[in-house]
Order: C-alpha cells, then structure tokens, then sequence
C-alpha cells in the first residue's frame, strides 16, 4: 500500500468510526475513494481506488456488525462476530485481502478474538513484538504462520481506540 493509499485508508476508517458517509476522499497526489454508502444488509459500504480518470478499481468493502459470516465474506480471512470490519480487497505485495476491524469494545479482547479465529483455520502463532508505544500510538505485532504463509496480526491503539487489522506478508528468503 503506497503512503497515498495508506491516508486514504485511514481517512475511510475515519468515516466509517464517525458514520460520516462522505462520497469522495481525495489526496494531494490525485488518488482518490469513491464511497457508495449501500442500504443493504450487512455492507456499510464498498469503496473504489480512483488512480486517474477512467482507472477505477474496487478497493474495499465496510462490513456492518454481524452475528454471521456473510455469504461475499472472504473465505480466506477469520470472521469475527459483532465487529465492523473493512477488507481491503487486493492488497498488498500478494494481492490477497486484508482485514481491519474497528473494535467495539476491548481492543485485546478483539485481537484474541482474530487470533483464535485464525487457529481455528489452521494458522500457528510464530512471533510476538512486545508492545512499543503507549495509548493510542502503541503497537503489537503477532505474526502466524500456515505452512510456508505468513500473516502479520496488527493491535494498534490503547483499549479505548485502534484497529486491529491482519494481512499477508510474502515470506522472502532473508525472513526464513
């Protein structure tokens, strides 16, 4: 994810924490969101990547809190229950989704929650960075492991606030 990319993001998790159902968010290098608010059940909203005029890819989609798994839910990343959660679509070197989670309650209480999801289908726990930072810029990095794929768990935030998010990290021959 560019640095252009990465603003933007975090301008869409803005939006979706304050319910401000903005249609555009744009950035200083032309990136821009197009955000289509959607009444149906289950999808807060799916976002495009506008790169230039007439370039426009799907880039996310806002999943409402759920008591169940969506039928369009990637099948690959862990279902949490209860939770908002934007899966970015493509991202990344691998081009495979990532999820982030906007926490309802208790951001450990999130990430354990991702981290059993994430057993439950066959991932191991590899190494855990110890927290650095503290309140709302602190930041804990879990990394999993499925055969030869790795993932990183993200916990950024105190309990109040943060995202945890979870996405796919290419292993590289100086990482094995």
């Amino acid at each position: 994810m560019s640095a252009a990319e990465s603003r933007l993001f975090g301008r869409l998790v803005e939006a979706v924490q304050t319910n401000n159902h903005v249609s555009e968010l744009s950035d200083r290098e032309g990136l821009s969101l197009q955000v289509a608010w959607s009444p149906a059940i289950g999808i807060r909203a799916r976002a495009r990547l506008v790169r230039a005029p007439g370039e426009a890819e799907d880039y996310a989609v806002v999943y409402e809190a759920q008591a169940a798994c969506p039928a369009d839910y990637p099948s690959d990343l862990p279902f949490v229950t209860d939770q908002v959660v934007i899966v970015v679509l493509h991202a990344g070197p691998t081009k495979s989704p990532a999820a982030h989670w906007i926490p309802s309650g208790s951001i450990a209480t999130l990430g354990e929650r991702v981290l059993a999801e994430s057993r439950t289908a066959g991932w191991t726990l590899g190494s855990t960075s110890p927290t650095r930072g503290g309140g709302p810029g602190q930041i804990q990095i879990r990394e999993l492991w499925r055969g030869p794929s790795r993932r990183f768990l993200t916990i950024v935030g105190d309990d109040t606030d943060g995202l945890v998010g979870l996405f796919d990290n290419p292993v590289t021959a100086a990482a094995t």
